[in-house]
């Protein structure tokens, strides 16, 4: 029987976030750590204002003075876009004063739709940190606006691992996500039969490639032989991500749960080792255990060899003697212990 148990605890922040003071112009970055079950959604805000992001991580913030009022208007403010497919942003502007609009970037197409209006256009995105400015020159200053892209990548691979487990003892899988972006994105959602029993968040704000392991915990029983688990990885890219979910599922993998019963008896030529071996597509794995069976048989065999009397008993392998004659003068019975070899040699056990 599995045994997984699931409370439920209001979300609550593992630390606070602290006072930041920056120069204008600077790069800041910012992260927390909530936990709670179900799992809690964050939202990011700034003076009130929705910042779109709906990670534990909130991507380079350029701060500007008074850069709310920034007359930069991008469409879209956030693109979530797969790596090696086609990216279009178009910058404009509600002011009427400009001097100048244009994109600052590293890779790309810019066009000038309109005297008010640049766009910039990428045929196959090939970098994982897309850095962009949007700038805008006024009678009396400049400002800017980035937008925020994000680029993901589906796992090249999902499989799920375990090794073979005796019964009453705790199985750990393991759910081995390969080469997959960006990582705080990513949700591995473990699966028992049909039925979800564990999720895990990476935490992680790796923006390039990389890989990760999930690991999942649980009592098992013999009824537990031969049950399905499964792992899926999931990127959870925000509301301007892919409609549906991205997702890559692994193979199932058969749990195997050993169970010790003594339910045919052995006899005397049944000692030594036995090996159990699984197989699957994956590769194999032995354990193995020494057996040793004593006889069980009792033996008491009585002979008179002269005056004497020799009573020789066995249990198993364990031999017991005893030499037993009568004293002819007292008439009485002397008895001492004595080795068993010659009698085992008369009585052809030796």
């Amino acid at each position: 029987m599995l045994s997984v148990f699931i409370s439920s605890d209001a979300p609550t922040f593992k630390e606070n976030l602290l006072e930041i003071s920056v120069p204008v112009g600077a790069n800041v970055e910012l992260s927390c750590d909530a936990e709670g079950h179900p799992q809690p959604h964050l939202n990011w805000t700034c003076d009130g204002a929705h910042e779109k992001e709906t990670t534990n991580h909130l991507y380079i913030v350029q701060i500007e003075h008074n850069m709310r009022s920034c007359p930069v208007i991008l469409t879209p403010a956030e693109v979530v876009v797969r790596f090696g497919d086609p990216l279009s942003i178009n910058c404009s502007t509600s002011a009427a004063n400009v001097k100048e609009i244009d994109f600052i970037v590293s890779f790309g197409k810019k066009q000038v739709e309109q005297p008010l209006s640049v766009s910039w256009a990428v045929e196959e995105v090939k970098e994982w940190d897309v850095n962009a400015e949007c700038f805008v020159t006024l009678e009396q200053n400049q400002c800017f606006k980035m937008p925020n892209v994000i680029v993901y990548k589906t796992p090249d691979s999902v499989s799920v691992s375990a090794g073979v487990t005796q019964e009453g003892a705790e199985m750990v899988l393991s759910c081995d996500v390969t080469n997959v972006a960006p990582l705080q994105a990513l949700r591995v959602k473990w699966y028992r039969g049909n039925d979800m029993v564990h999720t895990q968040m990476l935490n992680d704000t790796s923006r390039t490639p990389a890989s990760a392991v999930s690991t999942f915990r649980t009592a098992v029983m013999r009824e537990d032989n031969g049950v399905e688990f499964r792992c899926a990885a999931e990127l959870h890219l925000g509301p301007n991500g892919p409609e549906l979910v991205p997702t890559v599922t692994s193979s199932a993998y058969t749990a195997v749960v050993l169970s010790i019963s003594a339910s045919v008896p052995l006899t005397r030529t049944g000692s030594g080792e036995y090996t159990a071996e699984v197989v699957n597509s994956l590769g194999k794995s032995i354990t193995s255990v020494n057996i040793t069976v004593e006889c069980g048989f009792i033996v008491t065999v009585q002979m008179r060899i002269y005056d004497f009397w020799f009573y020789w008993h066995s249990h198993g392998s364990k031999y017991t003697c005893k030499l037993v004659s009568i004293h002819r003068a007292t008439q009485t019975l002397v008895v001492c212990s004595t080795t068993c070899l010659q009698l085992r040699c008369l009585m052809g056990f030796a």
